[in-house]
């Protein structure tokens, strides 16, 4: 349908999440643009515990106090260190200690893009990621699940190139792809 689209993410990470909701620092400020990121949790033996993948079209830093502040409500669930459930959502606020727990194991990683319209593809981005055998198939909890954004689907082949970060590559692999006339996500 649409021409072979290639782009490349830059991962930044992995950033303290204390750090990223610190509007004064140098972090909130380098990441106050769209992108993508993961929050990625593991246990004291380095085992994933659990991880989100999310998108903002415009300010990644601004996202995360959103989380911190949805967090610090009892809108989510919190794992410790042994990598069992905390902190139930809904169930009131969490404990600072349950709070200090979390956060502690949990470290953010950032995605930028350089092509323009960055909302546009920070959604098409987002979509495919969540789509990826490599995402789906790591172990811990998947924390978030939504409809997806078809957009990338319009492209005959819709490439990601993660660039950056070993982490990254590790969860994603080198690149993530979608084939149009396989209609598969490799």
């Amino acid at each position: 349908m649409l021409k072979p689209v290639k782009l490349t993410i830059n991962w930044s990470g992995n950033h303290d999440t204390l750090d990223a909701v610190d509007p004064s620092s140098s972090l909130a400020s380098q990441f106050n643009c769209p992108g993508v990121y993961v929050h990625l949790s593991k246990d004291l033996s380095g085992n994933p515990i659990c991880r989100y993948l999310g998108k903002h079209t415009s300010s990644l830093s601004g996202r995360q106090i959103e989380h911190f502040t949805n967090m610090l409500s009892g809108k989510y669930n919190l794992y410790g260190k042994s990598g069992t459930l905390i902190f139930k959502a809904g169930s009131g606020a969490p404990t600072i200690d349950n709070l200090e727990e979390y956060l502690s194991i949990t470290n953010i990683y950032f995605g930028t893009i350089e092509q323009y319209p960055v909302d546009h593809w920070v959604a098409c981005i987002e979509s495919l990621l969540m789509r990826s055998p490599q995402w789906n198939s790591y172990s811990g909890t998947i924390l978030n699940y939504r409809m997806e954004s078809p957009g990338y689907q319009m492209f005959d082949e819709f490439e990601i190139i993660h660039s950056n970060n070993i982490d990254m590559q590790s969860l994603f692999g080198y690149t993530t792809k979608w084939d149009r006339k396989t209609k598969t996500v490799i």
